[in-house]
């Protein structure tokens, strides 16, 4: 084979490689870019959309009555506790790094200062998350995850286990 002819055939596998190492990064950096997107979109979602959301919960002691989001609850047993609010729930979620909840997400019961917020996950599935500040501004976040298949919420515990974590406020 001549000089010319491996020049040109070692061109020829120097283009090749280029456009390998090319096409490549530009996948890896579009999917980083995606990453960062979804990241951006859960922030959004649990800041964002739902406010505007949550201006139709409000949060209820268990007496029924409505407590803003902003006032503590008066107890005689002990300190005030600030009652969870939606917006910082979802907030909590985003910062123990927990599963975020559909779009469908609502408070669907309150206790006190803990709420529970539920949402549909995927086809038929629906988590439940209850939240339960203390007094020293700690929050443990408690996931069940669940189906509503045949028409009824029940828990899937036996092959997704429920998790917990603990937070600061």
């Amino acid at each position: 084979m001549g000089d010319r002819a491996k020049l040109i055939l070692w061109g020829m596998v120097g283009t090749v490689l280029f456009g390998a190492v090319v096409f490549t990064v530009t996948i890896y950096y579009g999917s980083q870019q995606r990453n960062d997107k979804v990241v951006s979109a859960k922030k959004e979602y649990a800041t964002k959309s739902i406010k505007d959301e949550n201006s139709e919960h409000s949060v209820m002691s268990s007496s029924s009555i409505a407590v803003d989001s902003t006032e503590a609850l008066d107890t005689e047993q002990g300190p005030q506790i600030t009652p969870i609010t939606f917006e910082e729930g979802m907030g909590l979620i985003d910062k123990v790094g927990g599963e975020i909840i559909g779009e469908d997400a609502k408070v669907i019961a309150s206790d006190g200062p803990s709420i529970t917020i539920g949402g549909g996950v995927g086809a038929k599935g629906y988590d439940k998350i209850t939240f339960t500040p203390d007094e020293a501004g700690n929050v443990t976040i408690h996931y069940e995850f669940g189906t509503l298949e045949g028409g009824s919420y029940s828990s899937i515990a036996s092959y997704m286990p429920e998790k917990d974590y603990v937070t600061t406020r």
